[in-house]
């Protein structure tokens, strides 16, 4: 006795934001920077303790951003305000040094969510 199976396959376009890592020399962050988030991954250090920093808005609801501190484990980079720096928590989000944080775009707040640990 045979088996019948039917597959339906629907086609469809899919829209994605790559998740490339940022190609060439590592961006060096100081106090009020902007941080680029139109690629995936974003290589970033600071030669000292950085306050003040940005995100630049994402391009549609649900883009991912991860951004990947290469710099020495005391070296934070803490945002600037939410208002200022399209990062939800604001200047409460700090990042050590040898640490990464993944964000995701909130298209109706226009905000950056992290997500995962708040302070690492």
């Amino acid at each position: 006795m045979g088996v019948d199976k039917q597959v339906t396959a629907e086609l469809g376009q899919f829209d994605s934001l790559a998740m490339t890592q940022t190609p060439g020399t590592v961006q060096t962050i100081a106090n009020g920077n902007t941080i680029q988030t139109n690629i995936g991954i974003v290589r970033v250090t600071a030669g000292g303790a950085v306050t003040g920093v940005i995100l630049t808005p994402g391009a549609r609801g649900g883009q991912i951003v991860t951004i990947i501190h290469e710099g020495a484990a005391a070296n934070t980079i803490t945002m600037a305000a939410a208002g200022t720096s399209n990062v939800a928590a604001g200047a409460t989000n700090s990042m050590s040094g040898l640490a990464a944080h993944t964000y995701v775009w909130d298209s109706i707040t226009a905000l950056w969510y992290q997500t995962g640990v708040a302070v690492n």
